[in-house]
């Protein structure tokens, strides 16, 4: 299932409002450039994640 697909899912699920449903976007957003790791550069990503959402 792609993200937005997923997004879409979760939010119709859970009936979610429109504030909810871009915070989920967000996290999904972050989730899918960040990806997995066991040692992820932390600083790098808040960095990141502060000059695109704030």
């Amino acid at each position: 299932m792609d993200d937005q697909r997923t997004v879409n899912f979760i939010k119709n699920q859970l009936s979610l409002r429109k504030p909810q449903t871009e915070s989920l976007q967000i996290l999904a957003d972050i989730l899918a450039h960040m990806g997995l790791s066991k040692d992820p550069d932390l600083g790098h990503w808040l960095a990141h994640i502060q000059k695109d959402y704030l």
